[in-house]
């Protein structure tokens, strides 16, 4: 009996070892707050140490070759005395640290200067994920890295095209090419927030489309394009296809990606599906917006009407006459952003008061109101 007794207290004590050893791995300590006297005073002529806190992508320093201020002269940045920093034994003296918000992230100092910026970047819609551990980082953030316009230091997925600096004709043997195809989609992520699949299931009830990728299957469809062969299928769709559907896989404020500024450089017009102001990122008329048609049903008549008006149709690639097609495409997402944080960190101005709920300022989706309409 006492041996079993024994047996049975010794699980216990494993079981509860196990359940705290759970709790610490997500577990992120009070941070405290030094006073400013602690931080070395900032002048502009001084080097400004940017410390990456965790992984970005499982790129080794995030891409930066080397921890000197060479990486933002190479960058061409107008303030170029700034370093990379992976090095945690710097921490305290930092000007900034930059946190990437991932699944990875489960620690942070324990110290805070009062005068180091601790700086949010985050490149994902929050829509699919769970965030709630945000929460435990309201008051600490002072600048935002992200997609959101609205950030301190925006970072969107795309750029808009460069404008030639003399306008060209529009050949329309070469813009029409060889199209015989009316529409095509590529998707490879087949559960998405903003119900995209459910919003093409009605759009097909209405108009054909050759839909390419994992998810062709769930259309009744077997078309492939293969990762590595996304150049020639870009390439098929700007030759064959009239149109493409550039549909976000999350409904959040300003969230584009390369989905919508890769089909610029194509010759098909993209229609775009998503919560963006297309207006800033695209030329003028270089798209068409799902939220201008009160369904599925309206806008596939649409397409229709443009699919016999070659004329109508061309007026959505004009735009090409006046910016470079080729030009159109993501830019660099996160480094050449690292000059704008290191102006900001040259920059006179007190730190920002912190964002006292992250968490809040960040998730912001919303749920499709366009499905079965």
């Amino acid at each position: 009996m006492k041996k079993k007794y024994v047996v049975f207290t010794f699980l216990l004590l494993l079981l509860a070892t196990l359940c705290i050893v759970n709790e610490w791995s997500t577990y992120l300590e009070e941070v405290i707050i030094l006073p400013e006297k602690s931080v070395n005073s900032f002048n502009r002529f001084t080097l400004k140490s940017i410390l990456l806190w965790n992984d970005l992508f499982n790129k080794d320093n995030w891409g930066f070759p080397r921890s000197t201020n060479y990486d933002f002269k190479e960058l061409g940045c107008r303030v170029q005395n700034c370093f990379i920093t992976t090095n945690r034994e710097l921490t305290l003296d930092a000007d900034a640290v930059i946190f990437h918000i991932s699944g990875k992230l489960n620690s942070r100092p324990k110290l805070k200067p009062a005068n180091q910026r601790w700086v949010f970047l985050m490149h994902e819609a929050p829509c699919l994920h769970n965030f709630e551990s945000l929460r435990k980082w309201n008051s600490l953030f002072n600048w935002t890295m992200t997609y959101r316009l609205d950030s301190d230091i925006p970072i969107p997925y795309v750029h808009t095209c460069k404008k030639r600096n003399s306008k060209v004709n529009l050949l329309k043997k070469d813009i029409m090419g060889k199209k015989k195809k009316l529409a095509a989609w590529m998707v490879s992520n087949c559960n998405s927030q903003s119900q995209r699949n459910q919003y093409m299931n009605e759009l097909l009830k209405y108009m054909p489309v050759d839909i390419f990728g994992k998810c062709s299957a769930l259309f009744g469809q077997n078309n492939t394009c293969e990762k590595n062969e996304e150049e020639s299928c870009m390439d098929m769709v700007s030759n064959q296809y009239k149109f493409y559907f550039s549909f976000e896989n999350s409904f959040s404020v300003d969230y584009a990606t390369e989905k919508f500024i890769k089909i610029l450089n194509t010759n098909a017009v993209p229609v775009v599906r998503g919560d963006a102001n297309y207006t800033v990122l695209g030329p003028p008329n270089s798209f068409i917006d799902t939220r201008k048609f009160k369904s599925a049903k309206h806008l596939a008549e649409y397409l229709f009407r443009l699919d016999q008006n070659e004329l109508e149709y061309l007026e959505f690639l004009k735009w090409k006459e006046d910016y470079e097609s080729h030009d159109c495409g993501p830019g660099d997402i996160v480094q050449k952003r690292f000059c704008d944080l290191c102006e900001k960190l040259n920059s006179p101005q007190p730190v920002k008061s912190v964002y006292t709920n992250i968490y809040d300022w960040y998730y912001r989706c919303r749920e499709p109101d366009d499905i079965n309409v």
